[in-house]
């Protein structure tokens, strides 16, 4: 038995001051073509901790739950909290500098 199925996601975020940022998300999934739909919406106050670093608190009012389409529980009702940290060159630099002074696995280039 063949069955299709679909996830989205949408998100619009409001910065409210430099620091906080306000998130309204909606989700949806639908099975056998379109006859069966589930729904999911919420919003999120996230607030940068600092550089980088952002930590959110958030309610989805409806959900849905699937272990296949959705295994993080993005749309999954109720509370939850998140943390984000975004990675640049300047966090990692410390990697270029070790790695530089290393002869190359491919052998010498010259």
């Amino acid at each position: 038995m063949h069955t299709d199925a679909y996830v989205a996601d949408g998100r619009i975020i409001w910065d409210m001051t430099r620091r906080f940022d306000l998130d309204l998300h909606a989700g949806a999934i639908t099975t056998d073509g379109v006859d069966e739909r589930r729904y999911s919406y919420g919003f999120t106050v996230n607030a940068l901790i600092r550089r980088n670093l952002r930590m959110g608190v958030g309610y989805n009012f409806q959900g849905f739950r699937d272990a296949d389409l959705d295994p993080e529980g993005y749309n999954a009702e109720g509370v939850y909290v998140g943390l984000e940290y975004k990675f640049d060159e300047d966090d990692l630099g410390w990697l270029g500098s070790k790695a530089a002074g290393q002869r190359s696995y491919m052998g010498d280039a010259r």
